[in-house]
């Protein structure tokens, strides 16, 4: 029985290479702090539920003269204010514990949120 060879196209190889990089890029991203959950809108809102491991920021800005966030966790009934302000401004809070997770926003304007691991795991 003859050996047989076989090429792999060097089309495989861009898809595999791009695939390849896309993943790196993506990890280098998250290790810098980019953005790993964003959420906008104007008013009253719930946002859908989103899950973070252990030691996670979550950072906001709004326009509005009336903004109330609170945290929600699945795992825990006891809801967290993470901020509660009167003017147009943001800020950030960071929390140690990972989960499943929502918010509830309360406002007089647009709003927006991100909410990113504070390290890459």
């Amino acid at each position: 029985m003859a050996a047989s060879t076989h090429r792999r196209s060097p089309f495989v190889y861009a898809l595999v290479g791009a695939a390849a990089l896309a993943a790196l890029r993506m990890q280098a991203a998250h290790a810098a702090g980019a953005p790993a959950i964003v959420f906008t809108g104007t008013g009253d809102a719930v946002t859908e539920q989103f899950t973070v491991q252990d030691a996670w920021e979550v950072s906001w800005q709004t326009e509005g003269q009336r903004f109330q966030l609170t945290l929600m966790g699945t795992d825990s009934g006891i809801p967290s204010i993470v901020a509660d302000q009167i003017e147009p401004r943001g800020g950030s809070r960071n929390y140690i514990r990972g989960g499943g997770y929502h918010f509830d926003v309360r406002a007089n304007g647009a709003w927006r949120i991100e909410v990113r691991q504070s390290y890459a795991h």
